[in-house]
């Protein structure tokens, strides 16, 4: 392709809302422990500079995570078991030199942590370990199921008007049956 092609193409996906990170989830684990889902993940590509020049000036910036349990079926429109959200949010503190992150699941307050560097903060926002997204207790399945997680990564305007989330594709874990799997039974 030619330097004109080029910056043909690069005008045309500004202007259409092309891609603008090359973010995905990676090393998706899901382990069954005492009845309890526990997931762990990160979230790879996603930190630009743009996202942490809107922290270091004070503006609420982060990722919104997705969950769900799903039944794979072929022909059944919702397969879905259960669903969850976590949004994961820094911001600076210019007077104390500090990063807080809140960590909010299905919009209620877990957790608040004070960061006092930015490599913290990163992997505060796209790191986790053992992460309970929801209460499997009362799930009836008996057949394999496996869990879906994508990472909402912000939004852009497509043909200057129209309001589109960006999106990390969805990543599936390896499919397991509850009450087999390292949960005691």
């Amino acid at each position: 392709m030619s330097l004109g092609g080029a910056l043909i193409l690069a005008g045309l996906l500004s202007i259409f809302g092309g891609p603008t990170r090359e973010a995905r989830l990676a090393d998706l684990e899901v382990a069954l422990e005492e009845g309890r889902l526990e997931v762990s993940f990160q979230l790879q590509g996603a930190i630009d500079d743009e996202l942490l020049e809107r922290i270091d000036a004070g503006l609420p910036s982060g990722f919104r995570y997705q969950f769900k349990l799903v039944r794979p079926t072929k022909f059944w429109f919702d397969n879905t078991l259960r669903a969850s959200q976590l949004e994961v949010v820094g911001m600076y503190n210019a007077v104390t030199r500090e990063y807080q992150v809140n960590y909010k699941q299905n919009g209620k307050l877990m957790i608040s942590r004070v960061l006092t560097d930015r490599e913290e903060l990163e992997f505060a926002l796209t790191h986790f370990e053992r992460f309970n997204p929801f209460p499997i207790d009362d799930v009836k399945a008996r057949k394999p199921i496996h869990l879906r997680v994508r990472a909402e990564l912000g939004s852009r305007n497509l043909l200057l008007l129209i309001p589109t989330t960006i999106h990390t594709e969805w990543v599936e874990s390896e499919r397991f049956v509850l009450g087999q799997t390292g949960d005691g039974e």
